[in-house]
């Protein structure tokens, strides 16, 4: 005979089990697919478990076995995010986009629920995954595109947006370029929308609109100037709240940079003057990253990612001890297939020997300097015998960039020119940018091909010829021309 206690047990386990048989097609109903667990797969049913109602609704979009009714607060057991599952659903993303095996079925408009539109996708919507290696880019564009309103066909995703939205956060500006072309405009744009304070760390300062839009910031702002030449600055600047240090030590001061707000960086292989932004063969970049603002304001040498892309930052002075010298010699020693150099003055030896092993091993290698010291270039180049093409910039403006681009991925550029002095006495900045974007090397392109196009050959009879004097360059530009920049290998 049973008693009262042990039928109420038995009638608990019958009807726990009825329960459990009961809810069980409504768990298969939210459960995945059956097939074995990945990382992604793992990450997302650990959340799920927990009884977090918004991790539950992703969990479900991502397998498609989503309810056709909403998930409430009231059906988990808490209504809101904890700060784990948070994070968690901060990596999912990044999980499932390293993960090759995580496979799930597209959602097509008629399994779609009811508050999904057929064309809209959720930001941690999985991308089908293939056997074979897809190369993503964000600016490659899908081989077959699908009309608004319709669902993918699956395949290989060719299309992967950046988690930072599609603001580029590394701009190339040069007056040689389609777009982009305007940097005095960019750089006295970005003087008047400063916020809070303005510094300069420039070698020569001259242009009248840059010293203008100073003064107007300098009422609102706080504006320092830190320069080595520019005979007007100080009368131009009279009675304005412009803070002026003019540089008077024995070490050059070459740089030229300019901080927005400790948030952007704009950077130049010119001065700031109107010929060399619109004139001149320069290339400028305005980079939106606060850290890397801090560090180079600072001069002090750090490696950082902005976006999808590498920053190696390299202040030169006495103290450098040969590791920016080291960063060019390494890079060209691991070209594999193009070299392109173009710049002011090209005279320090080991880099032209660099770059000569390089070509005999097969590496494109071309070379444009600027005639003003083209003389001991090509007397290093003939005295060890490098087979080396050199071309010298012959029509045109003033050849003053200094960049060089190895395999189309990799920029070194900065104030230095490549010689003894420029990187190891002067002060100055050297970057190195991998992992190249699309708009990026359109640019270097452009610039690239205008600067080719008012090129020579160098050669033993080219290279005795003076160069362009000032007076000619003033009679074809009607222009100034910058001063001299005081880093060539005699000094």
């Amino acid at each position: 005979m049973c008693s009262p206690c042990s039928s109420r047990q038995a009638h608990s386990s019958h009807s726990s089990s009825s329960i459990s048989g009961a809810n069980s097609s409504s768990t298969n109903r939210r459960s995945a697919p059956p097939h074995e667990e990945d990382a992604v797969t793992a990450a997302i049913s650990s959340i799920y478990k927990n009884g977090d109602w918004r991790s539950r609704a992703i969990y479900d979009y991502c397998h498609g076995t989503a309810p056709c009714r909403r998930i409430s607060s009231r059906d988990t057991k808490s209504g809101s995010s904890s700060p784990s599952c948070e994070r968690t659903l901060h990596t999912i993303e990044r999980l499932r986009s390293s993960s090759e095996r995580y496979k799930t079925r597209s959602w097509r408009a008629s399994s779609s629920p009811r508050h999904e539109t057929s064309h809209s996708r959720a930001p941690l919507s999985p991308q089908p995954s293939t056997s074979h290696t897809t190369k993503y880019s964000l600016y490659t564009s899908p081989k077959k595109s699908t009309k608004r309103g319709q669902s993918s066909k699956g395949g290989p995703a060719q299309k992967v947006p950046r988690l930072l939205g599609h603001r580029e956060l590394i701009t190339f500006f040069s007056a040689h370029q389609k777009t982009n072309n305007k940097p005095l405009d960019t750089l006295c744009s970005l003087i008047q929308n400063a916020k809070k304070n303005i510094f300069f760390k420039i070698y020569h300062l001259s242009s009248p609109q840059i010293l203008q839009a100073l003064i107007e910031a300098a009422d609102r702002v706080s504006v320092v100037v830190r320069y080595q030449q520019g005979d007007r600055v100080r009368d131009i600047c009279a009675g304005s709240a412009v803070k002026l240090n003019k540089r008077n030590s024995h070490s050059l001061l070459h740089k030229k940079s300019a901080f927005f707000d400790y948030k952007k960086l704009f950077l130049s292989t010119g001065n700031f003057t109107d010929r060399s932004l619109t004139k001149d063969y320069n290339l400028a970049m305005l980079i939106h990253n606060a850290p890397l603002c801090a560090q180079v304001a600072s001069s002090t040498p750090t490696t950082t990612v902005v976006g999808n892309q590498t920053i190696t930052y390299c202040p030169i002075s006495q103290n450098s001890a040969g590791k920016p010298l080291k960063q060019i010699l390494f890079s060209i020693a691991n070209a594999k297939s193009t070299i392109r150099i173009a710049m002011f003055i090209l005279s320090h030896q080991n880099i032209l020997k660099a770059a000569a092993t390089a070509a005999k091993r097969g590496v494109d290698v071309q070379i444009i300097i600027d005639p003003r010291e083209k003389r001991n270039t090509f007397k290093i180049v003939e005295e060890n015998n490098l087979q080396l093409a050199i071309r010298e910039c012959a029509r045109g403006g003033i050849l003053h960039t200094k960049i060089c681009c190895v395999d189309n991925n990799t920029l070194i550029t900065g104030s230095p020119n490549w010689t003894k002095c420029g990187l190891s006495r002067n002060l100055e900045d050297l970057f190195v940018i991998r992992n190249l974007t699309e708009p990026q090397l359109q640019s270097l392109q452009e610039l690239w091909q205008a600067i080719q196009e008012s090129s020579e050959p160098l050669t033993k009879e080219s290279s005795e010829l003076p160069p362009r004097s000032l007076k000619q360059i003033k009679e074809e530009e009607k222009l100034m021309c910058d001063p001299e920049e005081g880093t060539s290998s005699t000094r």
